[in-house]
């Protein structure tokens, strides 16, 4: 092949560096797509690789707006030079393979894509260090910002609750925020809108580790009065934490032979039908769309749900039960593509091929979870609504016995009080198996009585009893919301006829 046609034929007369534009690669980082949630999970992975057993995820705000988000941590901290190097962009640190950081970006694109300023201080031997990256450094040259110790130190030390920092660990602060994180009418709404979807989010990327013992916090601070507003525990959402199997067959290891060498360990599960446990709702209530696969690397969670290319339909109602355990290990790297927000997986077409398999087992997994749910089931067998917490003991038990007998399992339902839109009554958290009163009118229903866990036992038992085949069903169709409608709307005529005779 001649010189002309080739382009490594091409000769070299002279070379001549090109530095990236500062301020359009911090545009870019910004805009790289991280999901608020995805971007906290993405440096949640560095404080459970440094071995922490506490994390903690802080908004503070000045009672208006949120001016900053601060992650803590009591893992094995860094010393300057590790800090330095975590701090590069495209870190070439090593890395245990059973590390979940897997890019040596995560720190600096996650919290970059939410704010413009990127503060880290840490803490190993009682020694503290501390640097900055924010827009302006980088676009004047790359220039890391080293900071104070001693002050350093002093914003360590304010992390008191709900753990405290000891002898090690780190601070990752992103300061200012991406306006659309913080736009809203109420700092309480997005407060609380913020707490459910990292509580979701964390609780099932993380739920092995959770299990394991990790304590993950969410929680609210005022930079002013140094107040603290909610303090919530995240919980584990493991999607394969069924009371009972939902075939008898199931589930089943299933090994897919990739090549003649490699093998991925599968397994598939089917879930019992008509379950609202959080386990089977992750969070919402189109439990449609989380069927499919479930890929995990090193124990963190990358995909939950979906069928990658093997199936047009990632959410046919008739494979709702259907979730399969997928573990990849460290060999499958380079062919699993990952993605920089570690939320999916570009799968080979090797894999998909290798769902055909001669033995026809994943074709008869698919044929046996549809059949489960198609089939009638005797819902008492399978599951039992009981009340829970906000009842009282006599009640529970006298219900508990009524309802389920001897049965099993059965799942508690919780009756509780929190704020809600005025015109709501009730609502039904299904993610927490709970029903949900309007803490609005709370006193009006108990009429000077005091407020106790227990309280407003009737109105409780009735509704109860009420939603009863409501809380069952799987999803909601336009009748059953219309339904739910119809139930506040007279509860709301009830409550402000009791109101009205209260100010007569």
């Amino acid at each position: 092949m001649s010189a002309r046609t080739s382009i490594n034929g091409l000769k070299v007369v002279t070379t001549v560096p090109i530095q990236p534009h500062a301020g359009k690669v911090t545009d870019a980082l910004s805009r790289i797509g991280y999901k608020i949630e995805e971007a906290i999970a993405d440096l949640v992975d560095n404080s459970i690789d440094a071995s922490a057993t506490n994390i903690l995820i802080r908004f503070v705000h000045d009672g208006s707006e949120i001016k900053r988000i601060v992650l803590a941590d009591d893992g094995l901290g860094m010393s300057n030079e590790e800090l330095l190097s975590a701090m590069q962009f495209g870190s070439t640190r090593e890395r245990s393979p059973q590390a979940l950081g897997k890019f040596g970006m995560g720190l600096k694109t996650a919290a970059l894509s939410q704010g413009r300023s990127l503060t880290v201080i840490s803490k190993q031997a009682e020694q503290v260090v501390s640097c900055r990256w924010t827009t302006k450094s980088i676009a004047a040259g790359w220039n890391c910002e080293l900071l104070d110790s001693e002050g350093a130190a002093m914003w360590m030390a304010e992390i008191q609750w709900p753990f405290a920092i000891g002898g090690s660990g780190t601070l990752v602060i992103i300061d200012e925020l991406d306006h659309a994180l913080i736009q809203s009418k109420s700092l309480e709404v997005v407060l609380q809108r913020l707490q459910k979807k990292l509580s979701v989010h964390l609780g099932l990327v993380f739920h092995r580790f959770i299990d394991a013992g990790v304590k993950l916090y969410i929680d609210a601070s005022n930079m002013l009065d140094g107040g603290q507003g909610f303090v919530v525990t995240v919980g584990s959402l493991n999607p394969f934490s069924y009371p009972i199997t939902g075939e008898k067959n199931y589930p089943l290891q299933v090994s897919l032979h990739v090549t003649e060498l490699q093998t991925i360990n599968c397994i598939a599960h089917i879930w019992p039908p008509n379950q609202i446990s959080s386990g089977y709702l992750l969070g919402g209530t189109n439990v449609a769309t989380r069927q499919g696969f479930y890929f995990y690397r090193n124990g963190r969670l990358i995909q939950a749900g979906g069928w990658n290319g093997w199936r047009e339909n990632n959410a046919d109602h008739h494979l709702s039960l259907a979730r399969v355990e997928v573990e990849l290990s460290q060999e499958f790297d380079a062919e699993f593509r990952l993605n920089v927000q570690k939320s999916a997986l570009d799968v080979p077409d090797y894999f998909r091929m290798a769902l055909v398999s001669k033995d026809g087992a994943m074709d008869q997994y698919l044929r046996c979870a549809e059949d489960v749910y198609r089939k009638t089931v005797d819902v008492d067998r399978v599951f039992i609504p009981v009340p829970g917490r906000g009842f009282g003991v006599a009640v529970r038990r006298k219900a508990s016995t009524y309802l389920a007998g001897q049965k099993s399992p059965r799942t508690e339902v919780n009756i509780v009080w929190a704020k809600l839109p005025e015109d709501r009554f009730f609502r039904i958290d299904r993610s927490a198996c709970n029903v949900v009163l309007n803490a609005m009118y709370r006193q009006v229903l108990l009429k000077g009585t005091s407020a106790s866990l227990n309280d407003a036992p009737t109105i409780k038992i009735l509704l109860f009893l009420l939603l009863r085949d409501d809380l069952l069903r799987e999803r909601e169709s336009k009748r059953f919301t219309a339904r739910l409608e119809e139930i506040n709307e007279l509860l709301m005529l009830a409550v402000n006829e009791e109101n009205s005779r209260m100010t007569e």
